[in-house]
């Protein structure tokens, strides 16, 4: 069983028209905070994980986990070590505006189960999965 229960919590704001899109939009570091820590759960709030254009475009899991350490050193909490953690990414986007992005998302989870998973929680939905 895993040690720590992490959830990152990708909030956004996805709609469906244009303005409100996040598709294209490219991890910032600055925008991870932990929001929230109980019985070595921790809680996260960022934006889209992704990284790249195009057909480069992939989600930045070294890049996010490096981030929530930087966080936890920050706060003096004990770093995450691989395999001592789960990741479950629960991302806000609409799937209308933003299905390239979640597709991506979707797909490193389903490619790489060991790692984490991943929760879509559309914010025009009352279904998540």
């Amino acid at each position: 069983m895993y040690k720590y229960l992490l959830a990152f919590l990708c909030l956004l704001l996805a709609g469906c028209i244009g303005p409100l899109s996040t598709q294209g939009q490219n991890f910032n570091p600055m925008k991870v905070h932990l929001v929230d820590k109980l019985n070595g759960s921790y809680l996260f709030r960022g934006n889209e994980p992704l990284t790249g254009e195009g057909k480069d475009r992939k989600f930045a899991y070294a890049e996010l986990i490096s981030e929530i350490n930087q966080r936890l050193k920050q706060e003096g909490y004990k770093q995450l070590e691989a395999g001592d953690f789960e990741l479950v990414d629960i991302s806000l986007l609409n799937r209308v505006a933003d299905d390239h992005d979640l597709k991506i998302e979707k797909a490193f989870f389903e490619k790489n189960p060991d790692m984490g998973r991943f929760i879509n929680c559309s914010l025009f939905s009352v279904l998540c999965g």
